[in-house]
């Protein structure tokens, strides 16, 4: 009896070793297929950039990004807004230039809500919203665009949580 107990005891230990092998070759195996591509929304509006980072798509709207009426529109010049603005900065208007991450860009928000869109309707003031998702302190380069100079009385803030 005693010989009959050990010998079902190691059968249900080698059949216990053997399913936990199996176990394991099935998880390598699933962790080898290809995973499917994750669609991430920001990327309907940006593009990975190798000097850069995460640099936005010009001429690029999204209607209703951020819930209805929250549209996210790029300009021709790649800014956050739907205004085109004009260079240089016409007579009488200090241009303030908002370089940041996406709190910046305004993620969450419309267009109209951005805080730097909110800074431009003040009389007197015109704003660029430059902010993008994912950009550090040390990659704000971006600012810095061909044929756009800020000089005084003009402005540039940069905002980063």
């Amino acid at each position: 009896m005693r010989q009959f107990a050990f010998v079902v005891l190691f059968n249900l230990l080698l059949l216990s070793v053997l399913i936990l092998a199996i176990e394991g070759v099935a998880r390598v195996a699933h962790l080898m297929e290809e995973a499917p591509e994750v669609v991430v929304a920001e990327r309907m509006h940006t593009r990975y950039d190798e000097l850069l980072g995460w640099a936005v798509v010009p001429r690029v709207t999204v209607p209703n990004m951020y819930g209805t009426g929250a549209h996210v529109s790029i300009t021709d010049r790649g800014f956050r807004g739907t205004v085109e603005l004009a260079n240089p900065v016409p007579e009488g208007v200090i241009r303030i230039v908002c370089s940041g991450d996406s709190f910046t860009f305004g993620h969450g928000v419309g267009d109209e809500d951005t805080c730097c869109a909110r800074i431009g309707r003040v009389p007197g003031f015109e704003s660029v919203n430059m902010g993008q998702g994912g950009v550090r302190r040390r990659s704000d380069v971006s600012v810095v665009r061909p044929g756009w100079h800020i000089r005084p009385p003009h402005s540039a803030f940069r905002v980063h949580r």
